[in-house]
């Protein structure tokens, strides 16, 4: 048998041919459009029309929906119940809209043991069960613009409120503080 190099390109062209031709019958189908009325043979795959897209659409819609929903009632409930909760603690919150209550629950107790393990104790704020055991409003614990008083007061009342004390204390005109 002789090389490719050595046979003359007018002899190697039938051969060519006939190597391409089931190729280029490939091409051809797929260059051609199907016809927009004809049923697919069974299969073959069926070109997709504008119902099946609104059926899909359709059939997956509700459900994108509802994740939107429970995705926007867990925000909402982070936003109004956890926003004094470091975001470690408010990405704990699950996604089940009927546990929320639960998981805050749950949530907080964590974080209360963290802040007990560290020996911090962290104020009572009005609001839920805390309400009825004597907590104060957050806006209470806030600085507020319109309060005249000096920083040395300021400091005396709130030494005042905590009842915790360490080390020794002193009368002051302000009223008793404690030594630091």
């Amino acid at each position: 048998m002789t090389s490719l190099a050595q046979r003359s390109p007018k002899s190697i062209a039938p051969a060519f041919t006939q190597a391409l031709t089931p190729l280029a019958e490939q091409i051809g189908k797929l260059q051609t459009p199907a016809p927009a009325t004809a049923a697919a043979a069974p299969g073959e795959a069926k070109p997709l029309t504008l119902a099946d897209v609104d059926k899909l659409v359709g059939e997956e819609a509700p459900g994108f929906t509802q994740q939107a929903q429970i995705q926007q009632a867990r925000q909402s409930y982070i936003a109004s119940k956890l926003a004094d909760l470091p975001e470690e603690y408010q990405g704990a919150l699950g996604t089940d809209p009927a546990k929320f209550a639960e998981q805050e629950h749950a949530i907080r107790g964590r974080y209360k043991g963290l802040l007990d393990k560290l020996g911090v104790k962290a104020p009572k704020v009005a609001g839920g069960a805390s309400a009825a055991a004597g907590a104060v409003a957050p806006s209470a614990q806030v600085a507020r613009p319109d309060d005249k008083r000096s920083p040395v007061q300021k400091i005396a009342a709130g030494l005042a409120a905590d009842k915790t004390t360490v080390g020794p204390t002193a009368q002051t005109a302000q009223g008793t503080i404690a030594a630091v």
